[in-house]
């Protein structure tokens, strides 16, 4: 049974750039929209609750949530347009605010912890390339730091086969790898089929391994040392790939 959830239900906007579950304080189910000028949504069975600009967000056009796994309650991370990071917990309060990004749209985060042993926060922007929150500040990654694009759309996070941390940015001119300080771009030139490329998703069964989701040349699988291509003339539907999901 399908039911349609509209602004005639309580969703303050139809269009839905987001989404993400999580549990509540008391472990209940709760269901969280980001909306592309509504702000942020939370369904816990009942009625939607909306947490917006006038409630702290930095930007009611949402791009990106992210689960921050909690004892009282999941929190999540909310990036929005405007440079806009935030961290919102289970009952939509927002709790943090991380200002001092360009006026980009933030579509990638994820979340680490930075030398010292505090939160730290990556994300991939469209239109500042790659950001890290460390230590009550900023760091941006752009085409003079490396990067073959500042339009990204979004980051991942695998393990080389050492263990050790890798970053994965997708920009509309290539992929980029970063492990240890150092980027790696792999882009047409490198031997990519395409250079634009929109989703990531780690392999859920192989910590170095990574799902790619590119805007011609279907989806690309890599693991240390070898890549594999899923097109269109392999079976994929289409090579056009906007979304990537555990299945």
């Amino acid at each position: 049974v399908w039911t349609r959830h509209t602004m005639a239900s309580g969703l303050p906007h139809e269009r839905v750039t987001a989404l993400a579950e999580t549990r509540g304080v008391n472990g209940e189910r709760l269901i969280w929209a980001g909306t592309y000028g509504g702000g942020l949504a939370r369904w816990d069975g009942r009625s939607w609750r909306v947490t917006g600009k006038a409630q702290g967000l930095p930007n009611d056009r949402i791009w990106k949530l992210l689960v921050r796994p909690g004892t009282a309650g999941d929190e999540l991370w909310v990036g929005s347009e405007g440079g806009g990071l935030a961290r919102v917990n289970a009952e939509g309060r927002v709790v943090g605010t991380y200002p001092g990004l360009p006026s980009v749209s933030v579509n990638g985060i994820v979340e680490g912890v930075d030398e010292r042993g505090g939160i730290e926060v990556w994300v991939s922007t469209f239109g500042a390339g790659l950001g890290r929150w460390a230590q009550g500040h900023w760091t941006l990654w752009g085409v003079p730091e490396g990067m073959p694009s500042r339009f990204a759309t979004d980051l991942a996070e695998t393990r080389s086969a050492q263990g050790r941390r890798v970053l994965w940015v997708a920009t509309v001119s290539g992929l980029v790898r970063l492990e240890a300080g150092r980027f790696q771009v792999f882009n047409v030139r490198w031997g990519l089929p395409i250079d634009t490329v929109y989703r990531l998703r780690p392999d859920p069964y192989r910590a170095d391994a990574i799902w790619i989701g590119t805007a011609g040349a279907g989806v690309l699988h890599h693991q240390e040392g070898d890549w594999k291509i899923h097109d269109a003339p392999s079976g994929l539907p289409g090579n056009v790939v906007l979304s990537l999901a555990r299945g």
